[in-house]
């Protein structure tokens, strides 16, 4: 049964139609095209609002499209969009509007896909091996590397005909300072495509309305008006020559001139800047021209019978995300800045705080995340006084802290053993017939088993550590084969990786079949203890006696063993604090936070990972969790920063760490159960939540401080109670 294939594509200059019949064996053919000049990127400059005029033409060259093909049999309608709709801030509007009045569900194509649209296009109807192929829109410039007929790069850029002809005023007679100012930043766009160099000397594909019109004008003035465009030749001799003609004359003229659509006048110069750029880029070039006509649009969108079904299935594959990883960062960056309409002060911002690192640390890498350093003061641990920095974005958690800790050192401060530092690696069997009989080979062949995983990682036993025994632990219906091993200095994630897959392979060879091979970070052998006597006289407050709130924080703890509920945010509390000392010493936060919420929950319930209960004239606090952490490896020896903050700190194992850390996470309760027993935990809260507000509605350092303290006397503060408040201050102080 033959199909029709009606697209719709709204682009920034234009609105087209094109009808493909499909037959039932794949082979199509285009039965209609419509085109009507929509200018819907006309008048949305840097504010990019799409303009009420120009979405009422293109929702009437909706119109005006469906009245051609909702007649046709076996129908199948496909709407796109392109940049001015992706650029535009108030796309949504636009696009409900187009749904409601037409009952088109428009899809918007990225900057990339749009790209990578034109290369299948290109590809498809040209045979070039390597090519650059340059597609100039209304508001876009798509630009792809092809090599070997492969993408090999692309991207897309925020100028078009219409919004550089609008922006640098080239709509009429061309003046040499606005002409200068749109080729400068042209030019800057350009230049900061770095794979562009190796375009060099490469035939140039050109596609677009621009790009079409200059075509037209050459085959009228070389009187070849007949026959498609498509594949039509150009030389960088005539480009220029049709680009000065064209410079030297006004609006009015340019209507005139043969093979330039009146329509079009207006925004052929902003259309063949681009084109014009690049060739002063690439003098001496070659060029061919591929118009986005007859043969594209079928072959891009409906090649097969199932063309389009086919591409929304593949969009991780043909979106701007593929392939991003292998960019250079400043070539990711431009690439975001643009699919992104990013504006220049948020361009800066993301390059400014970019870092040599971090493009070494982590893949798709844009730039260095900061996030605010304090330092926690006089958390006393086994007698040693700490100053401990950490990294958190919660006002209350450095202030809590220091709360804590200064409670706790009045009364002699946090004991903490130290304790056994071992990892598990999982070698995880399946398809076992008898459990029995794996149990006893296992058995009998664990120093070989051993020997096979310290093989893997030899220096980690000269240092001491490495695999010491094996656990045989059922897991229906799979055996585990726990490798405990001692990791040192290091957290040992990549240590224990290597010895458990090492052993996998061994047990492969000896007829096992291995499911995974991975550390647990239930890691239950390197548990951390500590614990503080605090006495009442240290836990009072101006209006509640210091045997009373002792008793409610025993309570509150005693409620964190019975309610999961409450356990929940209890252990969150801890880990604000432990997870902010992770953070600052390069260890993996997420790994503690996994292992300290599977030692809560071990009982077959959450529970506290902490507990407080009344000791004659004190409160006895005391927590229990496993913290694997490391002093080297990973990027601890990497982050300059990490390796400060060892040295403010004054740790120089990780057991001391660990011991620092949940000394840390208990302090950090002691002050959450103190603030929760008395006044509720928002005051504590919103003494720091007052300054940052007070920042966030543009208050100067000078002023936070004193609109802080109007903010408190108010019943009820919000973001325009700021804004009000901080008025009336600078009016009190004219």
């Amino acid at each position: 049964m033959v199909e029709n294939l009606a697209i719709v594509d709204l682009g920034s200059n234009s609105a087209r139609m094109a009808v493909t019949e499909i037959s039932p064996d794949g082979k199509f053919r285009e039965i209609k095209r419509v085109k009507e000049n929509t200018r819907l990127s006309e008048g949305m400059g840097h504010e990019k609002i799409l303009q009420p005029e120009a979405m009422e033409r293109t929702i009437q060259a909706i119109k005006h499209f469906k009245r051609q093909y909702q007649g046709l049999p076996n129908l199948q309608v496909q709407a796109i969009a392109t940049a001015a709709v992706r650029q535009a801030k108030n796309r949504q509007e636009f696009l409900q509007r187009v749904k409601q009045e037409t009952g088109l569900t428009v899809r918007v194509l990225s900057g990339y896909k749009e790209a990578y649209y034109d290369y299948l296009g290109v590809v498809r109807t040209l045979k070039l091996n390597h090519c650059l192929i340059l597609d100039v829109g209304g508001a876009s410039c798509e630009l792809v590397l092809v090599q070997h007929r492969k993408a090999r790069d692309l991207i897309s850029l925020p100028i078009g005909a219409v919004n550089l002809s609008e922006q640098y005023h080239l709509g009429g007679y061309v003046r040499s300072a606005d002409l200068f100012k749109a080729q400068a930043a042209v030019c800057d766009r350009l230049n900061k495509i770095p794979w562009l160099r190796y375009a060099t000397r490469m035939p140039i594909v050109l596609l677009g309305g621009a790009n079409r019109t200059l075509a037209r004008m050459s085959r009228s003035y070389r009187h070849k008006n007949r026959g498609s465009i498509h594949g039509y030749r150009l030389t960088s001799r005539v480009v220029y020559a049709t680009y000065r003609e064209l410079l030297s004359r006004n609006l009015a003229q340019r209507k005139k001139m043969p093979g330039l659509e009146p329509d079009r006048a207006d925004i052929i110069i902003g259309g063949m800047l681009p084109l014009v750029t690049l060739l002063e880029r690439n003098s001496a070039l070659f060029f061919r021209k591929a118009a986005c006509g007859k043969e594209l649009l079928p072959n891009t969108f409906s090649s097969a019978k199932n063309g389009v079904k086919t591409m929304k299935n593949n969009d991780l594959n043909h979106d701007w995300m593929h392939g991003l990883y292998r960019l250079p960062t400043s070539q990711r960056q431009q690439i975001i800045s643009d699919q992104f309409s990013l504006a220049d002060d948020q361009q800066a911002l993301m390059k400014e705080n970019a870092s040599q690192l971090g493009s070494q640390l982590i893949e798709n890498y844009l730039t260095d995340y900061r996030l605010p350093e304090g330092v926690v003061t006089n958390l006393v641990v086994n007698h040693k006084t700490y100053a401990v920095p950490v990294v958190t974005e919660e006002p209350s958690v450095v202030a809590a802290a220091c709360n804590g800790a200064n409670r706790a050192a009045l009364s002699g401060g946090f004991m903490a053993p130290a304790a056994e530092r071992a990892m598990l690696g999982q070698v995880v069997l399946k398809n076992v017939a008898d459990p029995a009989a794996l149990n006893k080979w296992l058995l009998e062949h664990e120093i070989e088993i051993l020997a096979v995983a310290n093989a893997a990682h030899p220096s980690m036993q000269r240092r001491g550590g490495g695999a010491k025994r094996i656990r045989i632990r059922p897991a229906a219906p799979f055996v585990s084969v726990d490798l405990i091993i001692g990791v040192g200095e290091a957290m040992g994630a990549n240590t224990v990786n290597t010895m458990a897959e090492a052993v996998a392979h061994y047990l492969k060879e000896q007829g096992y079949d291995v499911l995974t091979a991975i550390l647990s970070n239930a890691a239950f052998m390197s548990l951390q203890s500590a614990a503080c006597r605090v006495s009442f006289k240290n836990l009072a407050t101006a209006t509640m006696n210091g045997e009373v709130v002792a008793q409610r924080i025993a309570e509150l703890s005693q409620l964190a063993q019975v309610d999961p509920y409450r356990a929940a945010t209890h252990n969150k509390g801890i880990m604000n604090g432990i997870d902010a000392l992770m953070i600052a010493s390069g260890n993996d936060w997420r790994a503690i936070e996994s292992g300290a919420y599977a030692y809560a929950a071990s009982s077959g319930q959450l529970k506290g990972l902490s507990t407080w209960e009344i000791d004659g004239d004190a409160l006895l606090g005391r927590i229990k969790l496993p913290l694997p952490v490391g002093t080297v490896g990973g990027s601890i020896g990497l982050n300059p920063l990490t390796r400060l903050n060892f040295k403010i700190n004054g740790i120089h194992s990780a057991g001391e760490l660990a011991r620092v850390a949940a000394s840390l996470g208990l302090a950090q309760n002691l002050a959450a159960l103190r603030a929760l027993a008395t006044s509720g935990i928002q005051a504590g809260h919103m003494q720091m939540q007052y300054r940052s507000l007070a920042v966030a509605v543009g208050a100067t350092a000078a002023e936070v401080p004193v609109l802080v303290k109007r903010l408190k006397k108010l019943p009820q503060v919000n973001q325009n109670v700021a804004k009000q408040a901080l008025q009336e201050l600078r009016k009190d102080s004219l």
